[in-house]
């Protein structure tokens, strides 16, 4: 068994060398960051003190520069020999042995005895066992007992004997009658643990081969940074250390400069050559077509162009200027020609109205109320009048009152009264009283931008309801239509959504929009809160936000560090309009309150 071990073992390090060496024959190893950045540091030097050479020892005097600056920091001999690639392919070597044998690991030999037994158990003297066996060739039976002996194919039990071929041909006995054969067991154990081997030495090669590559460059990476923290750098595909580096680098620094150096010179003569040649060619050209007696410089042509073109954009600015100016007193004279219309238009009606009431006023002075005599009435008779005075009286006065109360339902109804009924309550309560008017091209675009707000609804039958107990409508004017929403019970919310959506509605039209409503909201004095040390809240100021459905809120934020801290001062405030929301953050969560009272999100 050992000898197996040692073959499969052997063979795994044949195979490890074999691969690496086929492989070592491109391997090399190679400079990391570190050698680059030794190799700029000398090179940068180089380029600042290039131009300052004197030509003809150039070379020399920066080599003796670079060693006088450097001799300290680079020119030290290396402290260990240098890794080459015979170096890390063994390194490379050790470490696939080492990690294919830690992921497929072979068991010591007492490991493997003790797997072979599981596998392959074999009973012992003394040990109770149960044996199903063929009674005769038609029945079978179990026998019980203490294992006595089980020699040359009889089995001993401390009262009866059993021979092994009588438990064979049974279902399934025949790993139980392997149990009682010694020799066969071992057999199988012996198998069992070369197979093991085969296997893991298998999976371990496999292993090695799927990764070699990977172990190869880290094994490479490992020699590079152990040469170059020795000492070593890697230059233009050499290993060098010490002065060597020194004259290496600074060879192939002054190399690469002086290249770039002739490179430049000969590109300054070919440009040189090039403008001599351009400025020939322009003498020659300008004596043949100027006419006699002058002579135009190609100086004096480029600065007539450039004025030319200076003069043409000039011209194109000032005419846009113009046609901007042009534009914006159109609009000036238009809007103020459709101002002068509108209040000819309201003196007109104004006039109209007082030259009614005059007249109204006229004819009631010049009426004469005829007084009829007086007769004697009937006492039952004065009863009746009396009570047909009375009803009529209640139902004047309940006229009264209704008239008072906002009826919704008919604002429509109007071809003009009711609009002007609603710009008179905003005349009248201009503190009070807010709204957001906007022009569209159409009515049925007006009415459509009312259904966008969450608080107009759609019927079936396409007319339009308010949530709200608000005014609203649309009217037209001029070429289109206005469409508005006002009243004294318009709060910051509704307003805020109008004055939002409608503008961004296609067509709409800016008309008219009052300023936002006050908010209905008590909030406890922050800055005494703060000198008392009651409670430590802080502002995170105020945002507009806006919900699922679409709706508009005024959202208050504040923080403060604890969850009691929060509940107190919400505790402390009062909200009294939907639309308003004050929110508190602690490390514990969000809470807030709105009209409804105190939640946590």
């Amino acid at each position: 068994m050992s000898s197996f071990i040692t073959k499969a073992r052997f063979s795994l390090f044949l195979c490890c060398l074999f691969l690496l060496a086929w492989h070592g024959l491109c391997a090399d190893v190679v400079g990391t960051a570190v050698s680059a950045q030794r190799v700029a540091t000398i090179d940068e030097f180089c380029e600042q003190h290039f131009e300052s050479l004197p030509p003809g020892k150039g070379e020399e005097v920066l080599l003796e520069k670079v060693t006088a600056a450097f001799k300290d920091k680079f020119a030290a001999p290396a402290k260990t020999p240098l890794l080459r690639e015979d170096d890390a392919l063994m390194m490379a070597q050790q470490l696939m042995r080492r990690r294919a044998a830690e992921k497929y690991p072979i068991p010591e030999p007492a490991e493997q005895q003790r797997l072979a037994e599981e596998e392959f158990p074999l009973y012992q003297r003394g040990d109770r066992v149960r044996i199903i066996h063929k009674k005769n060739p038609f029945a079978t039976t179990v026998s019980e007992g203490i294992l006595y002996e089980a020699k040359n194919g009889i089995i001993k039990l401390a009262n009866v004997s059993i021979r092994v071929r009588d438990m064979l041909g049974i279902s399934g006995n025949e790993a139980e009658a392997l149990k009682f054969d010694e020799k066969a067991t071992q057999l199988r154990r012996e198998l069992f643990i070369e197979n093991m081997l085969a296997e893991l030495s298998h999976s371990q090669t496999e292993w090695m081969l799927a990764n070699q590559t990977a172990i190869e460059n880290e094994a490479m990476q490992i020699c590079a940074e152990r040469n170059e923290a020795a000492g070593h750098t890697f230059v233009d595909g050499r290993w060098t250390s010490g002065y060597e580096f020194l004259e290496r680098a600074t060879l192939l620094a002054y190399n690469r400069l002086n290249s770039l150096q002739k490179v430049a010179m000969e590109r300054a003569l070919r440009l040189a050559e090039h403008s001599l040649e351009a400025q020939m060619q322009t003498v020659e050209l300008s004596s043949k077509m100027a006419p006699p007696g002058s002579w135009i410089s190609p100086a004096e042509e480029l600065s007539r162009r450039a004025k030319a073109e200076s003069d043409r954009l000039r011209a194109i600015a000032a005419t846009k200027e113009a046609e901007l100016k042009r534009q914006a007193e159109e609009k000036a004279r238009l809007e103020a020609a459709r101002l002068e219309k509108e209040r000819l238009k309201r003196e007109r009606l104004e006039a109209e109205r007082l030259e009614a009431e005059r007249a109204r006023q006229a004819l009631q002075a010049s009426q004469v109320v005829e007084t009829p005599p007086r007769s004697k009435t009937p006492l039952y008779a004065g009863i009746a009048v009396i009570v047909l005075l009375i009803v009529a009286g209640a139902v004047y006065f309940m006229r009264r009152g209704s008239k008072d109360e906002v009826d919704f339902s008919k604002f429509f109804e109007g071809k003009g009264r009711l609009q002007k009924e609603f710009w008179a309550r905003v005349d009248a309560n201009p503190d009070t009283f807010k709204y957001v008017a906007y022009l569209f091209p159409s009515m049925s675009d007006a009415n459509n931008a009312l259904s966008k707000l969450t608080y107009i609804d759609t019927s079936k039958d396409g007319n339009l309801s308010s949530k709200r107990q608000i005014y609203f409508g649309a009217y037209p004017h001029q070429e289109g239509a206005v469409c508005f929403v006002g009243g004294e019970k318009l709060n910051y919310a509704l307003w805020r959504e109008a004055s939002a959506i409608l503008p961004e509605l296609p067509g709409a039209t800016y008309f008219k929009v009052s300023t936002e409503p006050a908010v209905r909201l008590e909030l406890p004095d922050m800055t005494a809160i703060s000198e008392q040390g009651e409670l430590q809240i802080k502002s995170l100021g105020v945002e507009d936000v806006i919900s699922e459905l679409g709706e508009f809120s005024r959202c208050y934020r504040y923080s403060t560090e604890s969850k009691s801290t929060a509940l107190a001062f919400l505790e402390k405030t009062a909200v009294g309009e939907e639309g308003v929301i004050i929110h508190v953050e602690t490390p514990e969560g969000i809470f807030g309150k709105d009209l409804n009272g105190i939640f946590e999100m």
